[in-house]
């Protein structure tokens, strides 16, 4: 078995806090026998502590087979719950076995867990970064609060009509002159200023119907989008809004997001909002894991084009 960081990055799991890899991966990759390797640390039970080596529970073995990466390893079948070597448990067992495949293995994991917590932190970073980025655009909403409901009132006005030659008038933001308060002796009332105010008028008309339509567009794309994914998986579209962590239900619910992400201009916080997801760092992490399997020519790939395909006729 080649030893790469993919490889072996597939086979770190999230249990109590702790990074760690299964005895059956890790006895793969020291090419032993998984009872072989839970010998020593049976052998020698005051150099495995608990942060060190544990056996996990049958309700977190349940968990574990429930999440999508597990698919397709070799844990199917047993009768009993793996026990789970974090960083150091690999270290001191590859001290212990004291073979070079041990050396090498130990040395590569090491590299791993390293790499796992650098990615850890750039993804911490970039979540604070877009929470501010949203706290900002948030005040600024505030702050403009009273124009953007008159705007979204036009918008849902605008949306209800049968035909851009039905369209209404927007309302008037409260305390505005009508045409027929102007007095005469304004200027506003000149045949020159009604001009300029008129092609001013088909101006913001023209921009709102080119806005409205984008994002009805965007709209459309997005339900489109929902059904395709759905369609494919033999699902409804509701099926991808369910709090589920079952892979039949995840792996849509993924491919739907990263195709959000990439076919409309909606937000990570508005794609949450879509399929109930409250945090978008989740959102960020879905979009992620789907877009480096189609980068690196995964399985998932031709399952994406085969769904983009779709949406194109």
């Amino acid at each position: 078995m080649e030893l790469t960081v993919i490889e072996i990055k597939r086979r770190i799991y999230s249990v109590r806090g702790y990074q760690v890899v299964l005895d059956n991966d890790l006895a793969d990759l020291f090419q032993i026998e998984t009872r072989i390797l839970n010998r020593y640390p049976q052998r020698n039970p005051d150099r495995f502590p608990s942060d060190f080596m544990f056996k996990l529970t049958s309700e977190e073995y349940k968990v574990l087979i429930s999440q999508a990466s597990f698919i397709g390893t070799k844990h199917g079948g047993r009768r009993h719950a793996p026990h789970a070597y974090t960083e150091l448990g690999i270290a001191m067992l590859s001290l212990i076995i004291g073979t070079e495949r041990a050396a090498l293995v130990n040395v590569e994991i090491t590299r791993t867990f390293a790499l796992s917590r650098e990615m850890a932190h750039t993804e911490t970073y970039a979540s604070k970064r877009l929470d501010r980025i949203e706290d900002r655009l948030d005040q600024m909403e505030q702050k403009h609060d009273g124009q953007f409901k008159m705007i979204l009132q036009g918008i849902c006005q605008l949306l209800e009509a049968k035909s851009v030659n039905k369209l209404p008038a927007l309302p008037a933001p409260e305390g505005a002159m009508s045409n027929t308060d102007v007095p005469a002796t304004h200027p506003a009332a000149t045949p020159n200023a009604k001009k300029q105010q008129s092609g001013k008028e088909q101006k913001a008309e023209n921009f709102g119907v080119q806005a409205i339509v984008l994002g009805k567009e965007s709209c459309l794309k997005t339900k489109a989008i929902h059904q395709a994914v759905a369609d494919y998986f033999g699902l409804k579209t509701d099926d991808l809004k369910k709090v589920c962590r079952a892979r039949s239900i995840v792996l849509p619910r993924q491919i739907a997001i990263y195709l959000v992400r990439k076919n409309t201009a909606s937000s990570f916080k508005e794609i949450g909002s879509q399929f109930g997801i409250k945090d978008h760092t989740t959102v960020l992490h879905a979009y992620e894991k789907i877009s480096k399997d189609f980068e690196n020519g995964g399985d998932l790939k031709e399952v994406v084009l085969t769904i983009q395909k779709t949406l194109a006729h």
